[in-house]
Order: structure tokens, then sequence, then C-alpha cells
């Protein structure tokens, strides 16, 4: 599965749009395909195991040292693992957010400090992790609406099953989405991505657009149709079908 992703990834940076390497030069970007490909075979659980014991036994046995290259290679796997399986859980990640937000105000933050580093990359996988809501709206919402399918479907097997079901699962609540959304974005994708841009002002495309999709979700909800969307686009049928939905508990 980890090669089959890796070559994903590969097939994504053949398209130059998407090959935000491209400004390297060869050997640059042979180094860091090496990095990438390292990265995600390091998520491999078959291979983390044994990653683990060795580096278990050079703990124990003190003979471990980050300046040789096997040692440190095996530490780099062992970590990338851990934050694939930790990074991205929210219990973790506001406390996270809070203390970059504190270093990136206070002007305090480096990079090259261990502590912050880490801090820095359990942000970054995060981000990556709600990143559909920093997309193009169009991919925002069709993103949004097969995510709720899902929800449905769960709450319709656990309904047909005589369980009590939340209303983010349940079909006849689809009218909720655009509130669900807004607090979603408001109390747990902005402050990240607010945080992320004041380290690496550079993506401030990402908060820009986090933003504009908060206030399509809130017009939503007002019932308003967007200004930026053309009269019988897809985009509008989209908000009709979500209007048609409010206006009917209404």
């Amino acid at each position: 599965m980890e090669n089959h992703h890796y070559q994903e990834t590969l097939s994504v940076l053949q398209n130059y749009d998407c090959d935000v390497f491209r400004h390297l030069d060869t050997a640059r970007y042979k180094e860091m395909m090496m990095h990438i490909h390292y990265a995600i075979i390091s998520t491999d659980l078959a291979l983390h195991f044994s990653r683990q014991k060795k580096l278990d036994r050079l703990a124990r046995t003190g003979t471990f040292s980050i300046e040789k290259a096997d040692h440190s290679n095996l530490i780099k796997a062992i970590l990338m693992n851990v934050c694939d399986l930790c990074s991205t859980d929210l219990a973790l990640h506001f406390s996270r957010q809070k203390k970059l937000d504190r270093l990136a105000r206070t002007g305090t933050f480096s990079i090259e400090k261990a502590d912050h580093s880490n801090l820095i990359k359990a942000i970054l996988m995060n981000v990556c992790d709600l990143c559909s809501t920093a997309k193009p709206w169009d991919i925002q919402l069709e993103f949004t609406k097969e995510l709720y399918e899902e929800f449905y479907m769960q709450g319709d097997a656990e309904k047909a099953a005589g369980l009590n079901i939340i209303n983010m699962m349940n079909r006849e609540m689809g009218d909720a989405m655009p509130q669900d959304q807004i607090g979603f974005i408001t109390f747990v994708c902005l402050p990240g991505f607010t945080t992320l841009y004041e380290i690496f002002p550079s993506t401030v495309p990402l908060l820009d657009e986090l933003k504009e999709n908060l206030t399509v979700w809130q017009l939503l909800k007002s019932g308003k149709q967007p200004p930026m969307w053309r009269a019988g686009s897809s985009l509008q049928k989209d908000d009709e079908e979500l209007q048609k939905g409010h206006e009917g508990k209404v």
C-alpha cells in the first residue's frame, strides 16, 4: 500500500502545476524524492515493528548514536510513524497549536530548536489532514457532500438497528450542514491555518481560501446566494439543493 501511495505521489508530481519541487536542480530533486519515499515507506507497520525492536535494542544497550547513518535512519523512520499515528489527533492538536501560536506571536519561534520543529511538523500534519476546507469552493463543497453521505449511510444503518443517531448522521437534518461547517472551520481549522500563516507567511493563499469558504457557508446558512456564483452554474444548483432542505425545515 505504501509503495502505491509513493507511486501516486510521483504521478501527481508529473503534472507541472502540481510539481512544487520543479524549482530544484536535478540532484536536489532526486534527494527530495528519496526523502518523500522514505517518509511514506516509514509508515508501513510491517517495517515499523522490526525497526522499533532494533532501535529499542540500541537504546537499552547504550549504543545508539545519532551520528551513525543507519541509527539516524532508524529514528527518523520511527518518528515518521509516530507522527502518522499521533499528529492528527485533535485532542493533541489544540494544545500544540496554542503553544505554537504563542511562540509565533512573541517572535520566539525557531525552526532550529527541536521542540519548536516538532510542533510545526505536528501542526503541518494536522493542517494536511484538514486541507479540504482550504480547497476552492467547488472542491470543498463536493468533498463535504461526499463526507456527509458517508455519515448518513452510517446513520441509516444505526437507525435501522434501533439506535439513537446524532444530528450529523441524520439524513433528515441535512439542512444543518452549513452550521456544522461554520463551527468546524471556525473552531478547528481556522486557528491552525492562522498559526501556520504566522510561521510561514507564504501559506496565506490557504488561509484566504479557508476564510472565503467560511463566508460561503455563512451565506448558505442565512439562505443567501454568494455573489461569486453565476446563474445556472453547477454551484448554484448545489446551493439550491441546500436551500430547499433549509426551507423545508422552516
